[in-house]
Parts: C-alpha cells; sequence; structure tokens
C-alpha cells in the first residue's frame, strides 16, 4: 500500500492545510496529460507542468487561468477553447478536494473532539478572519452546526441559522470562549 504521506511528512497532530509535495506533483501530472490528450497543448509535458504549477490558488475561473497560461511567462502554448476553459474552471477546486480528504485521513487518525456544542453562545477574543466585518473581536456567535468528518464548526451570528461560516475546531477554540453574563460588563 502507497502511503499517503512520505516519512519527510508525517502527520502531525495537526491539521493538514495544503497537499503534498507529492500529491502536487502527481495531480499537475494529471493535469497536463488531459490537457495533451484532448489537443490543447502539443508542448513537451514538463512545459505545462511548470506553467501548472505557477497558476495561482486565487484564480478562480477557468477563464483566468487560460489567460494567465497564454500570457507571456507561460512556457507552453496552449489552444484556447471553450472546452479548455471550462476543464480549467475545476483546476483549483480539485485541488481544494485533495486538500479535504487529508483533512479526512487527519481527523481519522486522530479524532478530534468539538470542545463547543451546537447552539453554544461564543464571544470572539481574536478576530477569525482578516479584512472582514464577522468575526471581530468582542463579536458574539453562535455553533450552528459541526462537520465532524472535517473537524469544522458552523458559526454564525444568528443562533437560529441553518450553516454559517465553515471554522476549524482549532480556529474557533483558539480564539473563541463561552459566552456568559461577565462578559457584559
Amino acid at each position: 500500500m502507497e502511503k499517503l504521506f512520505s516519512d519527510s511528512e508525517v502527520m502531525l497532530n495537526e491539521r493538514l492545510t495544503k497537499i503534498t509535495e507529492q500529491q502536487e506533483k502527481e495531480y499537475l501530472e494529471e493535469v497536463a496529460q488531459e490537457i495533451i490528450d484532448n489537443n490543447w497543448s502539443n508542448s513537451p509535458i514538463e512545459k505545462i507542468i511548470k506553467d501548472l504549477s505557477n497558476i495561482s490558488w486565487t484564480l478562480n475561473s477557468g477563464y483566468k487561468i487560460a489567460k494567465e497560461l497564454e500570457g507571456y511567462s507561460s512556457k507552453a502554448r496552449y489552444n484556447i477553447k471553450t472546452d479548455f476553459i471550462e476543464f480549467l474552471d475545476d483546476f483549483n477546486s480539485n485541488k481544494d478536494d485533495i486538500v479535504r480528504e487529508n483533512v479526512k485521513d487527519w481527523v481519522q487518525a486522530f479524532n478530534p473532539k468539538p470542545k463547543f456544542k451546537t447552539g453554544q453562545k461564543l464571544i470572539v477574543e481574536t478576530p477569525l478572519f482578516r479584512g472582514h466585518n464577522q468575526g471581530k473581536k468582542g463579536d458574539v456567535v453562535y455553533v450552528t452546526g459541526k462537520n465532524e468528518k472535517e473537524a469544522n464548526y458552523y458559526i454564525h451570528e444568528n443562533k437560529d441559522h441553518n450553516g454559517g461560516y465553515v471554522l476549524a475546531y482549532e480556529k474557533v477554540e483558539n480564539n473563541c470562549k463561552i459566552y456568559n453574563d461577565e462578559n457584559e460588563n
């Protein structure tokens, strides 16, 4: 059986937040081969992989990724068509799927237990988000649900909200505390 993580990437009791180097290498090779197989490029696979490795995680549309690949810094040449753009629409979300699977493996290995219960009222001590109006210091939020398979809470300002912001157990537990009457003073 092939190991999910190499010995240099042994799982620590810490959430995995990115794909491993080996997973990224295999993913980029798979995507590059599909690009070649669909005649979206006839450049060498190594050049396509190099281009794909430079795609920003912040690019969330196939059109933007295609424009990036078409750019002057591109090592390979591409036949930009609608179906190629549609294929690229899933490029970063497929990487995210790999991370989610890693998190599920981590949860299975370490079985983290949530400290807060659904419905629990919390006060934010340290901001939960950067540059965001919600989740600021002093805000009151509620645990509106949990996803135990990925060790996430759903947090929202409205206690009756179905769902909410998805945050890792440790993010909420390290930045919030249980709200009690003393917090009002």
